[in-house]
This record gives C-alpha cells, sequence and structure tokens, in this order.
C-alpha cells in the first residue's frame, strides 16, 4: 500500500485551540495513521495545512510554544508548515481580483486543498481535518486525494 502524504489540521484536530495548544485525539490520529499504511510506532512525516497559520508570524508562533510537543506527543515530524497566504497563492488563487481573502476562502478547505494539489503536481495525499469530509478521489493516472474527517472517522 502507498503511503500518502499527511497534511494535519491544527485547530479541533489535534490542538483543542491556538491560544491554549493542547493535543486532542491522539488515539483517533494514530488509528487514522494505522488505516494510511503507517506502523504503529513509527514517526509519520506531516505537512500543516491549517488555516490558524494566516502568515509568517502564526509559523514563529506555533513553532515557539507548540510544535515540538505535538511532535512528541503524536509521534510526527513536522516537515513543512503551510500558511494560507501560501497556499492560496501556490493554488492559484491568491489575489483574485474579484474575490478578497475572505472570498477565497468561501470556497472552502477541500476545495482549495484540492486546488492546492493539482497546482503543487501531489499524486497521493490525505488531508486530516475536523471540517473536511470523510472523502477519496482517485483517477487512471495514479492521483489519489483524500479528506479524513478524525471526528467521524
Amino acid at each position: 500500500m502507498n503511503r500518502p502524504t499527511i497534511f494535519l489540521d491544527l485547530e479541533q484536530t489535534i490542538i483543542d485551540d491556538w491560544f491554549s495548544g493542547n493535543g486532542i485525539n491522539h488515539g483517533i490520529i494514530r488509528g487514522i495513521f494505522d488505516t494510511l499504511g503507517f506502523e504503529k510506532n513509527e514517526v509519520v512525516d506531516v505537512e500543516i495545512f491549517s488555516w490558524a497559520i494566516e502568515n509568517m508570524d502564526d509559523v514563529e508562533h506555533f513553532v515557539f510554544f507548540m510544535a515540538n510537543r505535538l511532535e512528541f506527543e503524536f509521534n510526527i515530524r513536522i516537515v513543512r508548515i503551510h500558511t494560507v497566504q501560501d497556499v492560496l497563492r501556490e493554488a492559484g488563487l491568491f489575489m483574485n481580483r474579484f474575490l478578497d481573502l475572505d472570498d477565497q476562502l468561501l470556497l472552502g478547505k477541500e476545495r482549495i486543498f484540492l486546488e492546492f494539489c493539482r497546482a503543487t503536481q501531489r499524486r497521493d495525499i490525505a488531508l486530516i481535518d475536523d471540517v473536511a469530509s470523510n472523502l477519496t478521489l482517485t483517477n487512471e493516472a495514479g492521483f489519489s486525494f483524500r479528506t479524513i474527517n478524525p471526528l467521524k472517522f
């Protein structure tokens, strides 16, 4: 089984909220990792894909206050932290002359994530996010796109 690149949301997925940053859903997240083909005690490389991280100031806050603790708690290695601004830019949605940032986010996280993955040519990916549907899309070219809601897993 091919193992996908894992993208993790933060708030209500692996932390309770941005200000306290307490880890939540540990067993559920590990169960999802197991289902995706990772070994029980394996350190899983993840990328953070959260609307809580809008810009580099938020990245610095996350790294300083939460990242190391969450890596330990969830047995993960955070290999990249995406900002909202970067995601929209890479997906070709940033600075749309007809839509401001808030309007662009109304497209929905799943849609923006799909456009981001297409634009960055990701092939086998999974987003674990509390607002996502449990959805799998594949095609004959080997593209596999999954969104997993840990609250409905």
